[in-house]
């Protein structure tokens, strides 16, 4: 994207009413990123709402849509039970794991792993010459737990999508992005969102040269902004 894609606002602007005077309302989705900043835009568009086209969504939520499954996602606590039920003999020795309860914690870190993973668009293998390159030493049990980590998900995924389930540690995928969901708008304008990861970057990327209008507002000076970075 272009600079003139970049709105800068000072600490003295009320950012999100200066976000809702300055962007056309209609078609536009508006992309905060966290809840209770998105519920503040809502509060304030809706005191001059004109039955226009609009929609609020956080970062996360917005991922969420670009990437549609035929299944249904599993989460939080029913993600955690298919995980153990998912775990082979071998798995449960590795890690120590005699109960579902001592596979919960390992179960939120397998997650929390292969979705930074996913996010920073990280392949899933290790080359041991990338590691001799960059001086940094490969211990042998990194090395035997990434494997192990590697034949979980594997039968974690094979477990799950037999019973008709999905992960989004299996569909946040460059190759599954499904951008169907934004049809129905002409822009997006991203507010005040600091960092983004590779796959956020990514699916921006692909809505703008799909001919999107995105606008992406900061509450900073522009020279602290890492252009190369962007």
């Amino acid at each position: 994207m272009k600079k003139e894609n970049f709105c800068f606002c000072t600490f003295r602007d009320n950012l999100i009413l200066k976000v809702l005077e300055e962007q056309p309302h209609d078609r536009t989705l508006f992309v905060f990123p966290t809840e209770n900043s998105k519920l503040t835009g809502i509060r304030e568009f809706l005191k001059q709402w004109r039955f226009t086209e609009t929609h609020f969504l956080t970062m996360e939520q917005f991922k969420y849509l670009s990437f549609l499954s035929q299944r249904r996602i599993l989460k939080e606590d029913k993600r955690s039970l298919a995980f153990y039920a998912s775990l082979s003999s071998e798995s449960k020795n590795f890690f120590k794991i005699k109960n579902y309860f001592q596979s919960i914690e390992i179960a939120r870190h397998f997650f929390e792993f292969w979705e930074e993973v996913n996010d920073e668009m990280i392949e899933d293998n290790i080359n041991p010459e990338r590691f001799a390159r960059a001086n940094a030493e490969l211990l042998e049990w990194q090395l035997l737990t990434f494997h192990q980590l590697l034949k979980i998900k594997s039968n974690y995924q094979k477990f799950i999508q037999e019973k008709g389930f999905d992960d989004i540690i299996f569909l946040f995928q460059p190759d599954n992005l499904n951008l169907k969901f934004f049809n129905d708008f002409d822009r997006i304008v991203i507010v005040n969102q600091f960092y983004y990861t590779r796959l956020e970057q990514f699916i921006l990327e692909k809505l703008y040269h799909l001919g999107k209008q995105i606008k992406i507002y900061y509450q900073l000076p522009q020279s602290l902004v890492d252009w190369e970075h962007l």
